[in-house]
């Protein structure tokens, strides 16, 4: 397994490094994030571990090692280059990967966890815990003190990165939540979701300011707020029902 770098501004060749062979299930298992100055890139590529580089020379920095894991499902890096953010789902202590019948009835074997982990120095931080199924998105507000998450339980939950503390739970959502993004000034969240919905969240409320609904699969789009307001294109605009 290898990680590719692409350098968009130029024809050559892309320069690649070695990943991590590990046990994948379908498309798990492959996770990547740049640190904001684009310096450094986590990537977790199937093992048990994310693989820290420098991405002008490809030299590897260090390991996160993640021994209870079978892949991670996301990474996500500070804005201020401190901390990173790692979702994965972890067995019980003992489980050998290894050993192909020791997996074979794994489900029900594996919890979904959030780490939070220092980018200086790769040391495990703190363990957070409280969505049911598998993370398949996280992400940083700008200042770095509250991390989004999300995941096939439908959830959107914010915490508190200095204490691990779950600070919300945002429900809106009937499919998983695969995609999250904080506005530049940290005061709204938004998520997107199989479902067809992108809410946009008021951070410090948790209300839903409005709703961006795609229809005709993806090729209109109706936006809605909780005081009935709305606008759309035509194909939207023509499935509205009055009454």
């Amino acid at each position: 397994v290898s990680v590719k770098l692409w350098d968009v501004n130029a024809a050559s060749a892309p320069r690649s490094l070695q990943g991590k062979p590990g046990f994948q299930m379908g498309n798990s298992g492959s996770a990547f994030a740049f640190s904001n100055d684009g310096s450094l890139l986590a990537s977790a590529t199937g093992g048990a571990s994310i693989k820290i580089n420098e991405v002008a020379s490809g030299r590897e920095i260090f390991t996160l090692p993640l021994p209870r894991s079978l892949w991670i499902d996301s990474v996500a890096w500070s804005a201020d280059g401190r901390l990173i953010a790692s979702s994965q789902p972890e067995t019980r202590a003992g489980v050998n990967f290894n050993d192909p019948k020791a997996i074979e009835s794994y489900s029900g074997l594996l919890s979904p966890s959030i780490k939070l982990w220092d980018a200086t120095t790769g040391r495990e931080l703190r363990t957070m815990t409280g969505h049911t199924t598998n993370i398949r998105a996280t992400a940083f507000c700008p200042n770095s003190r509250l991390l989004a998450s999300s995941g096939y339980d439908a959830l959107v939950k914010l915490w508190d990165t200095a204490t691990g503390r779950e600070l919300a739970t945002l429900n809106g959502h009937s499919l998983s939540v695969n995609t999250l993004a904080f506005s530049p000034d940290g005061n709204l969240l938004l998520s997107g979701s199989d479902d067809g919905r992108a809410p946009l969240w008021d951070v410090n409320s948790g209300e839903t300011l409005a709703t961006l609904v795609t229809l005709n699969g993806g090729a209109d789009w109706l936006v809605v707020t909780p005081d009935g307001l709305f606008d759309g294109t035509p194909g939207a605009w023509g499935q509205i029902l009055w009454r």
